[in-house]
């Protein structure tokens, strides 16, 4: 089972990933903790250009 998780870890860990940014997007959505200043669409552009830059 290791061994299996070890062959196919960077799927794994991109499974993980964009299965936990829907979460926090739908979360987001759903429950604001507050009012927006800036529209949604320019928000989440400059939030995945810094996680493309994170990870280069």
């Amino acid at each position: 089972m290791t061994g299996s998780i070890l062959a196919h870890e960077g799927v794994v860990r991109l499974s993980f990933f964009f299965a936990i940014l829907i979460f926090i997007a739908v979360w987001e959505s759903l429950s604001p903790r507050r009012p927006l200043k800036t529209s949604k669409t320019i928000r989440w552009y400059s939030n995945l250009g810094l996680v493309l830059i994170d990870t280069l």
